[in-house]
Order: structure tokens, then C-alpha cells, then sequence
């Protein structure tokens, strides 16, 4: 995150884009061992190989401060 620099003087401006920045680098695995996972309608999804992961993350939170 250093690698990004910000320049206002908006406190607020700063904190809202690196918590957003911080968020679109966490990952979670959202299916099981067994490759099924539950989409957003509550039904049970199977990865075609069980090996493979399903990834999510929260990235998304909050976006509606940044131009998308």
C-alpha cells in the first residue's frame, strides 16, 4: 500500500480510498472441501473439480464513495 500516494488534504477522502484499497486485496474462500458453495439465492453450487476453490471478497464494500 505504499506504493500508492494521495494527495488532498481530506482526511476523510484518504481513509475512505485505502480502506477500500486494503479491501479489494482480501480474499475469502467461500466453497467447502467438498467444492460446493451457496450463491447469493441461498442454493448449494458444485465446482466442477472439488479441488478448485471458490474465491469472494468484500471488495465491493463501500464503493459507492469511488467513480466506478
Amino acid at each position: 500500500m505504499g506504493r500508492i500516494e494521495i494527495h488532498s488534504s481530506d482526511r476523510r477522502q484518504k481513509v475512505r480510498f485505502y480502506n477500500n484499497l486494503y479491501r479489494s486485496f482480501c480474499r475469502n474462500i467461500w466453497s467447502d472441501v467438498n467444492g460446493q458453495w451457496v450463491d447469493g439465492t441461498e442454493k448449494v453450487q458444485q465446482l466442477r473439480d472439488p479441488d478448485e476453490v471458490a474465491l469472494g471478497c468484500d471488495a465491493f464494500w463501500n464503493t459507492f464513495w469511488n467513480l466506478n
